[in-house]
């Protein structure tokens, strides 16, 4: 086990990956149905580990990378736009299988930056997901 957050990054090779965060927004045109378009209300930010054991539930590295996490987005929050939110989400009993690293199981997290309301992501959504990539390179 990993006494701290510097060692599971390094014993479990992490890393992460960042993708569109949309939503289903409901536009009243008058008619009989109200229609439906996509909306990018944000980003995902999903941190992936190697998954060294096959127990079911998360490790003590799981929930050290977890803990660490939040902590980094506490210390985000304060300088965030009221309109946004930053979540971190924890997929403790789901793993992804890797098809480019000879189906490796990964452990992973996600943090959500998102756009309060049925609003479109903008510029406070852009900041947050620059100041969490520059906060994760320093640890990935």
């Amino acid at each position: 086990m990993a006494k701290n957050v510097h060692e599971v990054v390094e014993q479990r090779h992490a890393f992460y990956e960042v993708q569109p965060y949309y939503t289903l927004v409901e536009e009243d045109t008058r008619d009989l149905q109200p229609q439906q378009r996509r909306v990018q209300a944000g980003f995902d930010v999903d941190v992936f580990g190697i998954k060294t054991s096959a127990e079911q539930k998360p490790g003590q590295d799981y929930l050290l990378a977890y803990a660490a996490l939040r902590k980094m987005v506490e210390t985000i929050l304060p300088h965030a736009d009221r309109n946004c939110t930053v979540e971190v989400i924890p997929f403790g009993s789901t793993v992804v299988i890797d098809t480019k690293k000879q189906f490796q199981p990964e452990g992973t997290l996600r943090v959500r930056i998102a756009h309060k309301g049925a609003g479109p992501a903008g510029e406070s959504e852009e900041r947050l997901l620059k100041e969490i990539k520059k906060r994760l390179g320093e640890l990935v």
